[in-house]
């Protein structure tokens, strides 16, 4: 569980981030009540928190579907209600 409220704007600034169509040097990703709401290279002046991800990789979006055991588990569990 993460520790950060999902209300409320987050930055998270100064990353490389990686889009399908291009890689940002240096950008942000604003979130605002736990949905990115832009990918921009200059969030510009903002209350909002921010994060410094300096020397982080950012995929904004991009869901990490790899996964052991599911398979094997899913098929324990559906065997053992038949």
């Amino acid at each position: 569980m993460s520790s950060h409220s999902t209300k409320g704007t987050l930055v998270l600034e100064n990353t490389r981030v990686v889009l399908a169509d291009q890689v940002l040097k240096s950008g942000s990703v604003i979130i605002e009540s736990g949905v990115i709401a832009a990918v921009t290279e200059s969030p510009g002046t903002t209350q909002a928190k921010t994060m410094d991800l300096s020397g982080l990789v950012l995929f904004p979006g991009f869901i990490d579907v790899h996964i052991h055991g599911a398979v094997r588990s899913e098929e324990r569990r559906v065997g053992k209600e038949c």
